[in-house]
């Protein structure tokens, strides 16, 4: 499905691991819109097009549905283009809006935004004849899967020193799809001393985003992986604990993240140093597991999804 920003500018999609046809918490900040693309086969002056949204197994053709109270459908758009070939834009928000509250009303905002958690949401098409708004004459839907929750965040993180480096080791949830590990140098003295690990900005930050993680992230690995060895932070080696420099310590911290790209919050920090080291020319991060692997930003953009609506002629089956 097309990608639209809130200009309206097609942008590229997640790769295919990531569910790119799915609705993640970061589409839902970028206040992105979906497109589809509805075929009408023989529409009728003074019929209308209208598209509600569900809960995937939610008939909206039930007028009770769109109409009770509570209602168990939420309108999206209620004058869609009548045309034989007609261009819908749904906003992501509008979307996720009777999902994430219960409120049935579009939330313009981003409110709505990370309240949804592994929904299927069924995006249904209806068409009404002239004089017929109760039942439609016809209806098409595509189920959306939605989720802008973060996975829970790793626990039981421990850390030991090594060589340049730092050995770091976790249980991950199982709905991890990757790990990401963060790392502050601390400045106080007794950083490093049981149970006072602490890092202002691991605090400050309940789930990593923007520019937090290009400023911390210190390594990411694999669902695979328990383990980690730390070499950099900030890109720069890690500054090994020594007697001139005892102060030399890290609050570590982990984010788990899913197959929607979400970000989860972070795990309590756990301290670590590094040992002297001779030059060996390494850096970076390796895993006792499958690292994540590099080679550029891998995009994707998906054809139109078309949704096709037939009128039934008197005498065709």
């Amino acid at each position: 499905m097309p990608r639209l920003d809130a200009r309206g500018v097609e942008i590229p999609k997640r790769p295919p691991t990531s569910m790119p046809d799915g609705v993640s918490y970061r589409d839902c900040v970028d206040d992105q819109r979906i497109r589809f693309v509805v075929q009408l086969d023989g529409f009728e002056a003074n019929a209308s097009l209208q598209v509600w949204a569900a809960p995937s197994g939610t008939d909206c053709k039930v007028q009770t549905n769109r109409a009770g109270s509570p209602a168990a459908c939420w309108p999206l758009v209620t004058g869609a283009p009548l045309q034989s070939t007609a261009t819908v834009d749904i906003p992501v928000r509008a979307l996720l809006s009777g999902a994430a509250s219960g409120s049935l009303e579009p939330v313009a905002d981003e409110r709505v935004c990370g309240k949804v958690d592994l929904t299927n949401i069924s995006v249904q098409f209806l068409y009404f004849g002239p004089g017929q708004p109760a039942t439609p004459a016809l209806a098409s839907d595509v189920v959306v899967a939605a989720d802008t929750v973060g996975p829970r965040p790793p626990q039981g993180v421990t850390t030991a020193a090594g060589t340049g480096q730092i050995h770091v080791s976790w249980d991950a949830p199982p709905e991890a799809s990757s790990i990401k590990v963060f790392c502050d140098r601390l400045e106080s003295p007794d950083g490093g001393a049981a149970g006072a690990c602490s890092s202002p900005a691991f605090d400050a930050v309940t789930t990593p985003d923007g520019a937090f993680i290009p400023e911390h992230e210190c390594g990411a690995v694999s669902e695979d992986a328990t383990a980690a060895l730390l070499r950099e932070a900030r890109g720069e080696p890690l500054v090994p604990r020594t007697p001139a420099d005892p102060a030399a310590t890290y609050a570590i911290a982990l984010a788990a993240v899913d197959a929607f790209e979400n970000v989860g919050p972070l795990s309590e920090p756990a301290c670590g140093h590094a040992e002297p080291k001779a030059a060996d020319g390494e850096s970076g991060c390796s895993t006792t597991g499958s690292p994540l692997g590099g080679g550029g930003l891998l995009t994707a953009i998906g054809a139109a999804v078309f949704v096709t609506m037939r009128r039934r002629r008197s005498g065709r089956r």
